[in-house]
């Protein structure tokens, strides 16, 4: 059985079809994994950026606690008041326990 002309038109033509539809398919693809690929991209920046400037901050507030600590004593002041008022709680709550309204009643008639 031999190939007629006719046959070899067809079998072209159609052959052009399936190669275009097989290119746009391609395409296709290709454009969807560019835009995702974008997406990602976009992204990271975008958290790179996020994470300069929380280093920044962190930075700024570094050079801010500098100025105030001068010396350092500053902290240790802070740290003097926070031990005084712990030592106060606790002494109170164990007079508290003498007493039940210690602490609820306050007196304004000067």
């Amino acid at each position: 059985m031999a190939i007629q002309p006719i046959d070899l038109q067809v079998m072209y033509a159609q052959s052009a079809n399936v190669s275009k539809l097989a290119g746009n398919v391609q395409a296709a693809q290709l454009a969807e994994s560019i835009t995702q690929q974008t997406t990602v991209v976009q992204q990271n920046l975008e958290n790179s950026k996020r994470v300069h400037s929380a280093s920044d901050d962190k930075a700024n507030n570094q050079k801010i606690t500098d100025k105030k600590g001068g010396n350092g004593s500053g902290g240790f002041r802070q740290n003097g008041r926070n031990e005084k008022s712990e030592n106060e709680e606790s002494s109170s709550q164990t007079a508290g326990s003498s007493s039940p309204y210690l602490g609820t009643i306050i007196d304004i008639v000067g």
